[in-house]
């Protein structure tokens, strides 16, 4: 059993952020996740890794001893971080890099995922009960970050928006 062990290649799992020089807190969500995923015990090594923070993009393959290493970038959009800053940083090639024997898949962010839009519903639902409206007085603005850098930037935010609008249960 001890040479099977030896022997498995590790995996691992680095959870990707914006991360802030001005406010450490920032990168705290990434971190909880990080903290929530270790405790489920689903990779060998899990960590996180940040443009504005450390461990950075550039460097936190360093600190990584497996040879199958998964990143998820957590961001909000598809845009000039997950397709530029992120594969530069980190000397990606793709989806999967193989790189000095170890293999690097790069994962989408998940803001294309049907789970966001109802986590976006339930926080709104909450401070409509929270505040005793009625939906249909309700006006909602959905807000994102974009950048003229990649013109994907503004995709997610908008397809929120256009989610909640033609489900038809906020006044507009």
């Amino acid at each position: 059993m001890a040479l099977l062990m030896k022997n498995h290649p590790k995996n691992a799992l680095i959870l990707l952020g914006h991360g802030s020089h001005i406010s450490p807190n920032t990168a705290g969500v990434v971190w909880d996740a990080v903290d929530r995923l270790r405790e489920r015990g689903i990779a060998d090594e899990i960590t996180a890794a940040f443009w504005k923070e450390q461990p950075s993009f550039h460097s936190v393959l360093n600190g990584i001893t497996a040879t199958d290493i998964t990143l998820v970038p957590l961001f909000t959009a598809q845009g000039y971080f997950t397709q530029t800053v992120i594969p530069t940083e980190m000397n990606l090639s793709g989806e999967m890099t193989i790189h000095n024997g170890r293999t690097i898949r790069y994962a989408p962010p998940p803001v294309f995922h049907p789970k966001l839009t109802e986590i976006v519903r339930a926080r709104i639902t909450d401070a409509i009960h929270q505040h005793d409206l009625s939906s249909q007085n309700v006006a909602i603005a959905i807000i994102g970050h974009s950048t003229r850098k990649n013109a994907k930037s503004r995709e997610s935010t908008e397809n929120q928006a256009t989610l909640l609008r033609d489900a038809g249960i906020f006044g507009d």
